[in-house]
């Protein structure tokens, strides 16, 4: 019986770690992948956080009300490697950015891209460095 334990016990671990690993990235789930929204707005905070960057920007909607939409990028470390830093964007930048908005009508987003004036600084399909070689 005690030759059971132990192997018993990695079985689980091994079970439960695949599992969070298996439920993690369903953004078609929350998010309308298909049906990307364009919006112009202000940024008001940034969560450089694992395991996504948190883009926090102020738009107005139809009535002429701000409304605080949270949008989500990738993982730190993948964005320094594509040339995007906690210096990037700050609070009261002026951004053009394109998201997946939140399938429950919330204002939340998967961020595709993010132009700050004219300059593209963060697409989420090929690295930065690479679409600014393109124009």
């Amino acid at each position: 019986m005690k030759k059971l334990v132990v192997p018993v016990f990695f079985a689980v671990a091994l079970t439960l770690s695949c599992t969070a690993v298996f439920a993690h990235h369903g953004f078609g789930v929350a998010f309308e992948m298909d049906h990307p929204v364009t919006q112009k707005g202000t940024v008001t905070e940034i969560q450089w956080t694992n395991p996504h960057v948190q883009l926090f920007y102020d738009v107005k909607d139809a009535s002429g009300n701000v409304v605080n939409w949270a949008a989500e990028m990738t993982n730190p470390r993948a964005l320094v490697r594509m040339g995007f830093t906690q210096n990037t964007l700050k609070p009261g930048d002026m951004i053009t950015i394109t998201t997946n908005p939140a399938k429950s009508g919330s204002p939340r987003g998967l961020i595709v891209r993010v132009l700050l004036g004219e300059k593209l600084v963060y697409n989420d399909k090929k690295p930065v460095d690479d679409l600014l070689q393109d124009k």
